[in-house]
Formats: structure tokens, C-alpha cells, sequence
């Protein structure tokens, strides 16, 4: 996390994933097809899942950095988190605003409530009351 050192994860993905919604640039287009061609050539799936993994245990790695911090929840699996963020970007590069968009305010709403239930769950004596 040396690059975003004073920035909390979560931060990040809101960042991250407010950016999603804005028109995928070629390259979003290109991983689409390359998805594509990854069911039809064994070359292409071997490369294309060696760059998923990358991607994946760089994202893992950044939640367990967060877990550390106390500022994601420690019982949440980093590759599970990982998974479901590649699944989002990917999602919203095949259905992008030309096809269906949302606004800003919307999709930050959205983006807040997902983001918050990577929190990490406090309990009664850590909220101030005894359960």
C-alpha cells in the first residue's frame, strides 16, 4: 500500500469503483474479448488467468493490508473481496452507461452501502453498550 499510504481501503473502492461507471476505455473492450476468446483458445485462458490472478492477489493482498489496519472486517476472506470486485468491474464493463447508466449520487449511494459492509463488525462493548 506504498502508494496510497495516508488512504484507507476502503477509500480506494469507493474511488475505484465510482470510476467504474464512467464509458470503459478500449482496453476495458479488449478484456472483454479476451474473456471471449479464453472459452475457445487454451492460450488465451492460460494468459488471461494468470492476469486475473495477478489482479486478484494484488487486490487480495490490499484487503489484508485493510484487515491489519482494523479497517476491514478480519473474518471476510481478502480472495472472496478480491473475486467480487474483478466480477464488478467486469459487469460494468459489458453493461456500461451507453446501456444502462445510473447516477452519480445513485451509484455513490450504492457504492457507500457496499463498501460499509466490509466494516469490521463492532461489538456492544466496543459501541458502548453491553449486549
Amino acid at each position: 500500500m506504498a502508494r496510497f499510504p495516508t488512504r484507507s481501503v476502503a477509500d480506494l473502492l469507493l474511488q475505484t469503483g465510482a470510476a467504474l461507471r464512467r464509458r470503459p476505455d478500449p482496453d476495458g473492450f479488449l478484456a472483454v474479448e479476451a474473456l471471449i476468446a479464453a472459452r475457445h483458445h487454451g492460450e488465451v485462458a492460460t494468459a488471461l488467468r494468470d492476469y486475473i490472478r495477478e489482479r486478484a492477489d494484488w487486490l487480495a493482498s490490499l484487503v489484508r493490508d485493510g484487515q491489519a489496519r482494523g479497517e476491514l472486517d478480519p473474518a471476510l476472506s481478502p480472495q472472496a473481496v478480491a473475486h467480487f470486485c474483478l466480477a464488478l468491474a467486469a459487469g460494468t464493463t459489458l453493461i456500461g452507461p451507453d446501456l444502462h447508466d445510473v447516477g452519480d449520487e445513485e451509484w455513490t449511494e450504492i457504492l457507500i452501502r457496499v463498501v460499509s459492509c466490509l466494516d469490521p463488525v463492532r461489538t456492544g462493548e466496543e459501541i458502548g453498550t453491553h449486549a
